[in-house]
C-alpha cells in the first residue's frame, strides 16, 4: 500500500510540481500552439500604457506581442525559462 506523501516527489504525477528551469530547454518544442496570441495582441492593443505579463516562460506570447509594438514588461519565476 502506498503512503499519501510517495506521490509529492513522483515526476509521473499530474499534480507534481513542475521544474521549469529543468524543462526550459525542450519546452518550445512541446507548446507549439499559438492559437491564443491574437487574442492576447487584440486585448493588449486595447491598453493605454504598459502591459504587465507573468509567467512568460520562453517568450511564446511575449515575442509576438512585442513585435505588435506592445509596451510590455515580463516576469517569471524561472530563470532557466527566461534564459530561453
Amino acid at each position: 500500500m502506498a503512503h499519501a506523501d510517495e506521490n509529492l516527489h513522483d515526476p509521473i504525477s499530474s499534480d507534481a510540481p513542475i521544474d521549469y528551469d529543468r524543462v526550459a530547454d525542450v519546452y518550445d518544442l512541446y507548446v507549439t500552439s499559438d492559437l491564443d496570441v491574437g487574442f492576447y495582441i487584440q486585448e493588449a492593443g486595447k491598453v493605454r500604457g504598459k502591459v504587465l505579463e507573468l509567467m512568460c516562460g520562453t517568450g511564446r506570447v511575449s515575442i509576438p506581442l512585442l513585435e505588435a509594438g506592445v509596451d510590455l514588461t515580463c516576469v517569471d519565476a524561472s530563470a532557466g525559462m527566461l534564459a530561453r
